[in-house]
């Protein structure tokens, strides 16, 4: 759950950078048209199974690789897909290890796997490991090879480590005169902080002094005995009834009950992105002193929070190996055809230092590794003494089906059923029963069928026909519907290859340089201000020019602006993305409400909001339901309501936020909950996102699967980011954006998206004709299409519903022209920073903390101050200097939210 959390921070963090720009790498070479090299008969394909975000970030390694062994291929194949998950993750089917089994020779996975050995789905290990006078077990971190080992044989390989640490927030012990934990300080040293770091107001706490944010009572509890297992027995039995163990229930139990230090909450029986620990919320609210948490974690945390400290697990004299420790690794599928192949990729990843996900380190799991890598000296100080310190404290990891009656033991005693001896009785009986009935159920196990990995079906191969790479760009979230599309035209096409890629969304300053450096052509915002994204393309009037089948008039004119520099067309238009109103239209009926109509006012909506908001507290319905970050809602509503918000008159453009129609359009919308009382609200301050971006986001779409939110802003295209599929579930309207002071002539539209050509492809034609062919498809649109034959057909129609697509060409508008979009993306884009500070500004109001005048004007400074510091060094199309401007003006915003590597 909590690697869940990271990757949708991470995602999150490189979507909201993914405009930005770093300096382009010289462009690779790409093999010539008709000279692709023949394929070898004898050469061996590995299938790689990785989470969908990750993939990328393996390409250079199989580049090396495969250099070093010509007689091997690594493909890389979608965990996500394989399981049909979203991007981002979901809930794995009950077959999901057949699938994995069955569909890769190699699978990235925790370790933790017995499951998939006991049923003869993955291959033991041992012996390439003994052939291998090499591989050196001994290299890995203590305790790390050991959690792919049972049943006497090696089940997998690690890769990647992450220890768990306390974290503690620093201004906490200031404020209570603790002195800051360091490496070695005892288990006696952390029950006496967290007690004096305790606050109380009367009965109540104010900050507690320790949370579990993922509460696992036997994880705690094993850090303070040697072991929970009877390891001389075969099978290992359980301990829970030993002097030690109940000791160590006794002071665990006791930071609950007795010293009250440590909030109790029920463990949640479906811990998930919908459905988080209340542990979790308090930490992310700020009302703990110290926690639980891996290093990948807290170094994202420090971004936003500067205060927060990291030490290793405390230790005792007669108990020094306290730190735990997670890997992910690599499993063997029993189906592999190629097993020393596979063997020889395992190999070499275990010995590759882990790329960074954004600007976060990752630690690898072998000490040499991390030796020669100089990753400790990259590390933030006061981390790398924690990592130095945990790799000599590494705790015995123990895994058994007993595990779970001492879990449910300690439930008990928290919750007052039962006395610590009766509890841990009861749990010593209930662990050998559930020893001896797995044991049993794996006597009487129907064996797995034999799986056979079988590779997708391969194209056949025309020697004499163009490969073109084409990266998804900013369509990665939409993978599927882009590899059927190239089957087909494939089909139609057969002297053209296209190979799908997906861009590595682990690097955090993602763009149209970096992408066209490694492909042949790509999707990709609009982003042609800056001259070093024009030198990374092809003007495409050439290829309009000779193509007499072309029909430019075919695109919306707003779409063909988006991508028109120097006069030129610089990308083919794919879609726009729409701003709409989502309704549940249940709610509406319940209510006796009429469903919104194209046309409503904004006095419309606001009836409709209040109409539709009932209840209190938990339970409370509001009429309406913004995005779980604020600004983008923001900008489009102001829009509407009449806010000017560039000044074009200035040269150069300058924001406008202090002028009486931005006044009175913000205090508009700062009333829907302030006044009104019909809107939640959730993140406004940017620099608060990485810590508040995962539970603002489930809070907000948890309101609207639970029936709690009438209306809600959707984008056309927008991906579901937790991957789940109860939203399908509700009787869902659509309607354009309600018509207020500025009319219904300005599009309510937020960015889009075009096809490029790299600059330095061989393959200009093919590539020409490929995304032309994409253009005319409705298949892969998830917004409004940019041509309008697409946008107008039936089969978008059908594809989309018709009411909602008839609510996003409504988003266009009469002029097609877009504000909010020339403000957030357009010529202008370098201004759109000052988002940052409006977005700030509404907060401050709707919170109560300033005046919306003195908000704005607040906001309004901070702009000026960033447009001077660009102006003055010549930054307009310079995204590096941008963002030193915006760090420079306002040094609370992350750096990494900023795709910044610096």
């Amino acid at each position: 759950m909590r690697n869940k959390l990271l990757l949708l921070l991470v995602v999150l963090s490189i979507g909201l950078s993914a405009c930005g720009g770093n300096t382009p790498t010289p462009s690779a070479s790409t093999p010539a048209p008709g000279q692709e090299p023949t394929p070898d008969a004898n050469q061996i394909t590995v299938l790689f199974a990785a989470n969908e975000v990750l993939m990328a970030s393996y390409n250079d390694l199989i580049a090396a690789f495969e250099k070093d062994n010509p007689g091997i291929k690594v493909k890389t194949i979608s965990i996500n897909e394989i399981l049909g998950l979203g991007l981002t993750g979901g809930q794995w089917p009950d077959d999901a290890d057949q699938k994995l089994a069955a569909a890769a020779d190699v699978i990235s996975l925790q370790a933790g796997n017995q499951g998939m050995s006991d049923k003869g789905l993955i291959r033991d290990l041992k012996p390439f490991i003994d052939a291998d006078t090499a591989f050196q077990p001994g290299d890995f971190f203590p305790g790390a090879l050991e959690r792919y080992q049972w049943n006497g044989g090696t089940w997998g390989v690690p890769v990647t480590a992450e220890f768990e640490f306390i974290v503690y927030d620093r201004d906490a012990f200031d404020q209570a005169g603790v002195k800051y934990p360091e490496p070695g300080w005892t288990w006696d040293d952390f029950t006496a902080k967290v007690k004096a770091l305790t606050q109380r107001a009367g009965d109540q706490v104010t900050k507690w002094g320790f949370v579990q944010q993922f509460p696992s009572h036997n994880g705690a509890i094993a850090s303070r005995v040697k072991s929970l297992l009877d390891n001389s027995t075969d099978p290992a039995t359980p301990r829970f009834d030993q002097p030690d163990v109940r000791a160590a229930v006794r002071w665990y139990t006791d930071l609950y009950l007795k010293d009250k230090v440590t909030p109790y909450f029920e463990v949640p029986k479906d811990v998930s992105a919908f459905n988080l620990p209340e542990g979790y919320k308090l930490v992310q609210q700020g009302q703990a002193a110290t926690w639980v948490d891996n290093g990948l974690s807290w170094q994202i945390s420090k971004q936003q929070k500067p205060k927060l400290g990291i030490v290793p697990f405390p230790v005792d004299r007669d108990l020094t190996q306290t730190s735990p420790l997670y890997v992910q690794g690599v499993v063997l599928s029993s189906g592999t055809k190629n097993p020393e192949a596979a063997w020889r990729w395992i190999n070499y990843l275990s010995r590759q230092a882990p790329k960074d996900i954004a600007t976060f380190k990752q630690l690898p799991a072998r000490r040499s590794v991390l030796e020669s890598s100089g990753l400790l000296d990259k590390l933030d100080q006061e981390y790398a003494a924690a990592v130095r310190f945990a790799l000599d404290h590494v705790v015995k990891q123990e895994a058994s089906p007993a595990f779970d009656a001492l879990n449910d033991a300690v439930e008990s005693i928290l919750k007052g059923e039962k006395s610590i001896e009766d509890a841990l009785a009861e749990a010593q009986t209930k662990g050998k029963d559930a020893i001896a009935e797995a044991e049993k159920k794996k006597a009487e196990a129907t064996p797995v069928p034999t799986v056979v990995v079988v590779a997708p079906k391969e194209t056949p191969v025309n020697q004499n026909a163009t490969t073109i790479k084409f990266s998804l760009g900013t369509a990665a979230f939409n993978a599927p519907a882009y590899r059927d599309l190239a089957e087909r035209f494939m089909e139609a096409n057969p002297d053209i290859l296209v190979e799908i890629k997906t861009p590595d969304l682990t690097n955090a300053a993602i763009d149209i340089p970096n992408v066209a450096k490694d492909v042949d052509c790509f999707t990709w915002a609009p982003s042609l201000q800056d001259p070093k994204n024009l030198e990374a393309i092809l003007n495409l009037e050439p290829f309009i020019d000779a193509d007499p089948s072309f029909d430019k008039a075919d695109f919306y004119p707003a779409t063909l602006d988006q991508f028109t520099a120097q006069g030129q067309l610089w990308a083919l238009p794919a879609e726009v993305t729409p701003y709409v109103i989502e309704y549940n239209k249940d709610m509406f009926d319940a209510a006796k409400v009429p469903y919104p109509k194209p046309g409503w006012t904004m006095d419309d909506f606001l009836a409709t909001a209040k109409a539709l908001t009932k209840g209190n507290g938990d339970q409370k319905q509001y009429g309406f339901v913004g995005d779980y970050y604020e600004s983008t809602d923001l900008v489009l509503m102001l829009q509407q309501l009449g806010a000017r918000l560039l000044d074009e008159s200035a040269d150069p453009p300058k924001v406008v936020f202090d002028d009486p129609a931005m006044r009175q359009a913000l205090q508009w919308y700062v009333d829907l909950h302030a006044k009104y009382d019909v809107k939640p609200v959730f993140v406004t301050d940017f620099a608060e996102l990485l810590s508040k971006a995962s539970t603002a986001l489930v809070e907000r779409e948890t309101l609207v699967n639970d029936g709690r939110a009438a209306m809600w802003t959707a984008y056309g295209g927008q991906p579901n980011l937790l991957g789940d599929d109860q939203r399908q579930k509700l009787n869902i309207g659509v309607v354009p954006l309600p018509i207020g002071a500025a009319g219904p002539k300005g599009g309510s539209y937020v960015t889009s998206s075009g096809y490029f050509i790299s600059a330095d492809t061989p393959a200009k034609q093919a590539c020409w004709k490929w995304i032309d062919f994409l253009t005319e498809q409705a298949d892969v649109r998830q917004g409004l299409p940019a041509r309008r034959s697409v946008a107008e057909s039936e089969a978008y129609k059908q594809k989309m519903g018709a009411e909602r697509a008839a609510a996003y060409q409504a988003s266009l508008g009469e002029s097609g022209t877009s504000s909010a979009y020339q403000f957030l993306s357009g010529q202008n884009s370098w201004l759109s920073f000052a988002v940052l500070w409006l977005s700030k500004a509404y907060g401050q109001a709707v919170e109560g903390q300033a005046p919306v005048e003195k908000a704005l004007a607040d906001a309004q400074k901070m702009a000026d101050d960033y447009r001077a510091c660009v102006v003055q060094n010549k930054g307009e199309s310079d995204t590096k200097q941008q963002r030193k401007c915006v760090t420079q003006v306002d040094p609370s915003i992350p750096a990494v939210l900023l795709g910044s590597n610096e």
